[in-house]
């Protein structure tokens, strides 16, 4: 979720579990739940449900986020047991990534060396002008 409350798809969450297994849950985003393949069976984006869980103690990590926010890794343990078979680990909320202030470049453009320019090559000109005038009349 974000800060205002909407899901988010696009995660990528890792199950670890009772023995050494670690699975890999990736956002279904598909239009059925039959269309999912993976771990996820839940096909409405920024959430998921993982099923055939054995009982035990198990930790859901963030390992990848959203595009464009920041990963939250804090892991998540849950139990699954006789009387708790199904359970709600709720919302988890995830900040936007900063965004990076890129630098300015190409300073004050060309335009005052066009101006420059011009103006020496005018100013030349007209004492050229003035040379060759002073010149016919001596």
């Amino acid at each position: 979720m974000d800060v205002a409350g909407n899901a988010l798809k696009g995660s990528v969450w890792s199950l670890k579990g009772p023995g050494s297994a670690t699975v890999k849950v990736e956002d279904c985003i598909e239009a059925a739940a039959t269309a999912c393949t993976g771990s996820d069976k839940d096909p409405a984006a920024g959430a998921f449900r993982v099923v055939d869980l054995t009982w035990g103690d198990y930790t859901l990590t963030e390992s990848k986020a959203p595009a464009g926010y920041q990963l939250n890794s804090t892991p998540h343990p849950f139990t699954i047991r006789a009387d708790a078979l199904a359970i709600d680990l709720g919302r988890y909320t995830n900040n936007q990534a900063p965004t990076v202030a890129l630098p300015l470049t190409g300073g004050n453009g060309s335009l005052p060396y066009f101006v420059l320019g011009a103006s020496l090559v005018g100013a030349a000109a007209a004492a050229g002008l003035v040379l060759r005038v002073r010149r016919r009349r001596s």
